[in-house]
């Protein structure tokens, strides 16, 4: 039976897992796509990846106990690459990596950007954040498309990651 840590680092490594594999594509794509305006949650390619970055900063930072007043586009700059974007994963995985059994039955109590006070369990707010850039990676690929991209993209389902980590 998995600890309560295995399981969710599981989730935290494949965040990275098909971040990496988006921040490939971004490296080889069209480059005048980046700041395309295209219709979704965010206009472009950039703004999504690092709307993905910037929300798990502020989680990560939130576990560290500094609640953010607004969103954190000194620590990411708005002229980065968005292939970097996979730095929040990985300074997540780092985090949960080090995190003992106890604390993802711990609680975190936060500030919102609006200031208001929230309290949560630590597993809660690792399942938000992760899902949160699943959601956001499935709008990267239909804007990768949107923009013109004919070529393979990564597989990110859970289910991949799975098959292909299974040995490791």
């Amino acid at each position: 039976m998995q600890s309560a840590k295995d399981l969710l680092l599981t989730y935290v490594r494949y965040n990275l897992w098909a971040n990496n594999g988006l921040a490939e594509v971004f490296k080889t794509m069209d480059q005048s796509w980046i700041d395309k305006e295209i219709k979704s949650s965010f206009p472009s390619i950039r703004k999504t990846a690092f709307h993905i970055w910037g929300a798990e900063y502020i989680w990560l930072s939130r576990f560290k106990g500094v609640s953010l007043k607004t969103f954190p586009s000194e620590e990411i700059s708005k002229d980065a690459h968005p292939s970097n974007f996979i730095k929040g994963a990985k300074d997540f995985l780092d985090f949960v990596e080090q995190q003992d059994d106890s604390f993802f039955f711990g609680i975190t109590t936060y500030h919102d950007m609006a200031g208001i006070e929230h309290t949560s369990q630590n597993s809660e707010i690792l399942f938000h954040v992760m899902n949160h850039s699943s959601f956001h990676r499935g709008q990267l690929v239909t804007m990768l498309r949107n923009a013109g991209f004919e070529g393979v993209l990564p597989r990110t389902d859970m289910i991949v990651y799975f098959r292909e980590n299974a040995a490791k």
